[in-house]
């Protein structure tokens, strides 16, 4: 269900940009620090800044997303030692080393 509802979204959100897009094709002048376009649509302007934009917020988490994946990965080992160690610990037998014998001798 939740896919769905993110399907629908995602048509909802393409159809009201293809709309802003087709009411908003001007051209427009464009001035970058290498390069200076005199006719640039608005449209592309604006998606290519859009796109532009989800890449280098892509790149920014990419480090953050590794180095939280190596963290999972340390603890998982961690978890699977101690829990083969828990194992090996429950499966020891018992011992009888007299330490509760004599307790009826006192009385």
């Amino acid at each position: 269900m939740r896919s769905i509802s993110i399907v629908i979204i995602a048509l909802i959100l393409a159809a009201i940009s293809m709309s802003f897009f087709m009411l908003n094709d001007q051209v427009v002048p464009l001035d970058l620090y290498f390069d200076a376009f005199p006719e640039a649509r608005l449209p592309i302007v604006i998606l290519s800044a859009f796109v532009i934009g989800v890449v280098v917020g892509c790149m920014a988490t990419l480090g953050l997303v590794l180095s939280h994946k190596r963290e999972i990965r340390r603890l998982r080992k961690i978890q699977k030692e101690t829990e083969e160690e828990l194992t090996n610990l429950r499966n020891l037998p018992l011992k009888d080393d007299g330490i509760g014998s004599g307790l009826a001798d006192y009385s």
